[in-house]
């Protein structure tokens, strides 16, 4: 079992989000833990709750096949969470 890691940013777009949120769904789907990066930017740091409101966005459309296995931490300018396959 590997840890896999997805990078996105606080204004990912829609369209890119679902792009990145299906390849997770790969990874978890061949059994590996997938860990989901927020990167943040400059200014970006002072809007935090966006990088939380996408990690719970990506865990809600994953939530069927996958459950949360470390909850979201923010290390300098990243925010991750890690989920595992059920």
């Amino acid at each position: 079992m590997h840890v896999k890691e997805i990078r996105l940013r606080p204004n990912t777009g829609d369209h890119d989000l679902i792009t990145k949120v299906n390849k997770g769904q790969k990874f978890l789907l061949n059994g590996d833990k997938l860990k989901i990066t927020v990167m943040f930017r400059g200014r970006e740091m002072t809007r935090k709750e966006a990088g939380t409101e996408l990690l719970q966005k990506v865990t809600d459309i994953l939530g069927e096949i996958a459950e949360v296995d470390k909850d979201s931490s923010l290390e300098g300018r990243r925010m991750s969470i890690i989920l595992r396959p059920r």
